[in-house]
């Protein structure tokens, strides 16, 4: 169960607040992980909002993802979701956070807008999912030896260049 439900602050930062959510911290330490800004028109989603950007954002956090399945989705877990928008799933995504299912098969989840949930059935649910490419659902867990590769491997970098 989510501890406290981070808030979006713009109409586009919707994987910094569930970023924020799933790993408990402020809106501004998972902007600052993901290097989210505002920028002119609909620029954030496919630059911020992409998996790979919420991957590394994760990584910046010192967490990491387990790829859920549809039937491992079942459970009920907390996860985070990529869904897709059905006037244009290719271009219209959302990253929220389902934190529990009921046996009736209601997802209840944060979609950044409120602190409150919305309601969404399975049926639903799996269309919003599997509308659109990419289809992420994952479980988010702690992990800090990432983050130490990930400073090592930045470190390297930087000495590789200075030598440059």
């Amino acid at each position: 169960m989510i501890q406290k439900v981070v808030k979006m602050k713009y109409d586009t930062d919707c994987e910094v607040a569930m970023l924020a959510t799933v790993c408990g911290c402020s809106w501004e330490k998972a902007r600052d992980a993901i290097g989210w800004k505002d920028l002119p028109g609909p620029l954030e989603n496919p630059i911020y909002g992409n998996p790979y950007s919420v991957y590394y954002g994760l990584l910046k956090l010192g967490f990491w993802k387990q790829n859920i399945t549809w039937k491992e989705f079942q459970n009920g877990d907390t996860v985070c979701v990529l869904i897709h928008f059905p006037s244009d799933p290719y271009l219209k995504q959302h990253w929220i956070v389902r934190d529990t299912m009921d046996k009736d098969g209601n997802n209840y989840c944060y979609f950044g807008k409120s602190t409150d949930y919305t309601i969404v059935h399975n049926f639903k649910m799996k269309e919003l999912i599997f509308m659109g490419y990419p289809n992420c659902i994952f479980k988010v867990y702690k992990c800090n030896i990432f983050k130490r590769i990930l400073q090592y491997l930045k470190l390297k970098w930087t000495e590789i260049w200075s030598k440059i």
